[in-house]
């Protein structure tokens, strides 16, 4: 958050994005974990097989129910949630090398003389 707060920066809205990327995959990654995790459990306990032999085999949540579902989307909400955060400091490392960069460029313009203020060359040694 401070890389929105520096003055100097020019570029604002792609740390912006960041954050907001981060958000939706911790959102996303916990919602998919946990409903996941919650309604495999209830379909299996309280007559999933039914309901889907009833439907032809077609199951209610996206990647099925059972026992191995009730481990398997908290893992694939954690995995979301990796994402989804390594995503977003991609985006963040690459508006802050933008941006050191920039502020490298600017140093060097500023501290490099100008022609009118560079030092007259000397007569070499020995000549007078």
């Amino acid at each position: 958050m401070k890389e929105l707060l520096c003055e100097d920066n020019e570029f604002v809205a792609i740390p912006m994005v960041s954050h907001f990327i981060q958000t939706v995959g911790e959102w996303l990654g916990f919602y998919i974990g946990l409903f996941g995790c919650v309604a495999s459990l209830l379909f299996l306990l309280f007559g999933g097989s039914e309901m889907m032999n009833q439907l032809g085999g077609a199951s209610l949540l996206p990647w099925g129910t059972g026992v191995v579902m009730i481990i398997m989307y908290p893992i694939i909400g954690f995995l979301i949630v990796v994402s989804g955060r390594l995503l977003a400091e991609l985006y963040r490392a690459m508006a802050s090398i933008a941006n050191s960069a920039k502020r490298i460029s600017n140093r060097v313009a500023d501290a490099a003389p100008a022609e009118s203020e560079a030092p007259a060359e000397a007569s070499p040694a020995g000549e007078e």
